[in-house]
């Protein structure tokens, strides 16, 4: 007659491997593909860019705490200064700070991502008018850091891209956020900077931040 404690020994090693392991535990150093970071990209461009957020808490002027489309929330502070540079050509520099707390946003191809603040990013936007509206240009970007959680992988993304603006002759305006996002070069354009629905693009919209209540 076989001992029953072999055969009940392989039993439980399994139920003790089992409990000791967590499959939902964040799995660190597994980086975001290019396409996974193309959709945060465009994920994030979609909530700086609303003018129209959902506010659960003020925190003073130019400070605010928004919901998240998908959990969780962010903290938003806004702040625009005006300067004359030389001349009859005055720049205004707007900068949105965007602070994550477990803020959840939604790719287009499906992919969740969590969001916390490390210490957060930065949307920096420089108009720069010359006389009464004769010519005028845009530089700016995204620069900062977050930590980010997609099922159970973990890991921090760094940015630092940085936006122009072209206008040609005919008054079109072609804006263009270039750099590198999570290790990975990368690259949008749209033909609109004011109006993204007119441009016939399927990426986000690069735009202007909105003026979030003071």
């Amino acid at each position: 007659m076989k001992s029953s404690s072999r055969i009940f020994l392989p039993i439980a090693a399994t139920i003790f491997l089992t409990m000791c392991s967590n499959p939902s535990e964040p799995e660190p150093n597994i980086p975001l593909s290019e396409i996974e970071t193309g959709e945060l990209l465009d994920a994030m461009l979609v909530v700086l860019s609303d003018t129209m957020p959902q506010v659960t808490a003020t925190r003073g002027p130019g400070d605010i705490t928004i919901a998240c489309p998908e959990g969780g929330e962010s903290r938003v502070s806004f702040s625009a200064t005006d300067e004359k540079v030389s001349g009859d050509t005055v720049s205004t520099t707007t900068i949105v700070n965007f602070i994550p707390e477990g803020c959840g946003i939604m790719g287009d191809r499906g992919t969740r991502f969590t969001l916390d603040a490390n210490p957060g990013i930065d949307y920096t936007i420089t108009l720069s008018i010359v006389g009464f509206f004769e010519d005028f240009g845009v530089d700016g970007g995204l620069d900062g850091q977050l930590d980010w959680m997609v099922e159970n992988r973990s890991g921090t993304c760094q940015m630092d891209m940085e936006l122009e603006l072209v206008v040609d002759d005919d008054q079109s305006a072609v804006a263009t956020l270039v750099g590198n996002m999570c290790g990975h070069d990368l690259s949008r354009v749209n033909t609109t900077l004011f109006d993204p629905t007119e441009s016939g693009e399927t990426i986000a919209p690069i735009r202007i931040p909105p003026a979030f209540p003071r």
